[in-house]
């Protein structure tokens, strides 16, 4: 529960549980009674509220390039990529039609003219797409955490494949319970990673490199600026305290 919902009425119900609230200074999109997806200032949509999109933007707002967000919910991280680029290529994946519906209606998507939103599964997209790109960030979870597929080294060929010589990949897994067991694919296939606990919530942000960089990431001044520590741990890799 974030502080922020304490206090809201319902705008938006769907029979399915999904709903949008607000409050004078606050709309987020609930999946079901405790599980907030989105949670935005009104009037400052770009402005991040929620504790993980910072650092699990890091890369692709440090190393501006073209970038593909796998799940667009209401589009709060959009929203802060867009007005951090404006001319950063920002291509959008969201599945559910009435999730995107929501987005434009009620969490301004419709205002990020220079992003790309496809209506697509994540998964299909991944293995049909031509396309190739700087930053992929994953941010698939719903209600009881990430799709049974993304715990599938399939899965990250996948993200391996449409990743630039120099690509990063990101990951925000809300389930911590589940991280040892996406680890162990997703270092089958990328070797190390950096994971990043966020102080305050459950939230656990990996990074993974198409080219095996995460020691050139955390050599990188301003990348490495963002942690107060970083340590190797043998279970699980690199980690940054922030």
């Amino acid at each position: 529960m974030f502080w922020q919902t304490l206090v809201g009425r319902v705008v938006y119900r769907a029979e399915g549980g999904m709903r949008v609230l607000q409050n004078a200074h606050y709309r987020w999109l609930q999946f079901s009674d405790s599980a907030i997806q989105t949670l935005v200032k009104r009037k400052t949509p770009h402005k991040p509220v929620m504790r993980y999109l910072e650092a699990f933007s890091l890369a692709a707002r440090l190393f501006q390039g073209s970038t593909c967000v796998l799940g667009a919910g209401g589009g709060a991280l959009l929203h802060f990529l867009a007005h951090e680029h404006p001319d950063m290529p920002l291509l959008a994946i969201e599945r559910c039609p009435e999730v995107l519906e929501l987005a434009h209606t009620y969490f301004a998507l419709n205002t990020l003219t220079t992003t790309r939103v496809l209506q697509a599964d994540a998964f299909d997209f991944l293995k049909k797409t031509k396309e190739s790109f700087d930053h992929l960030l994953v941010d698939l979870a719903n209600a009881d955490g990430l799709p049974a597929a993304c715990y599938q080294e399939t899965f990250f060929n996948d993200c391996k494949r449409v990743l630039n010589e120099n690509g990063i990949l990101a990951l925000n897994l809300s389930t911590p319970e589940y991280h040892q067991a996406l680890l162990e694919p997703l270092r089958a296939v990328f070797g190390e990673v950096l994971n990043i606990p966020i102080r305050g919530c459950a939230n656990i942000i990996i990074f993974a490199s198409r080219e095996r960089r995460i020691l050139s990431l955390l050599n990188h001044a301003q990348f490495s600026a963002y942690f107060k520590r970083i340590e190797w741990v043998e279970s699980v890799g690199w980690v940054g305290w922030c």
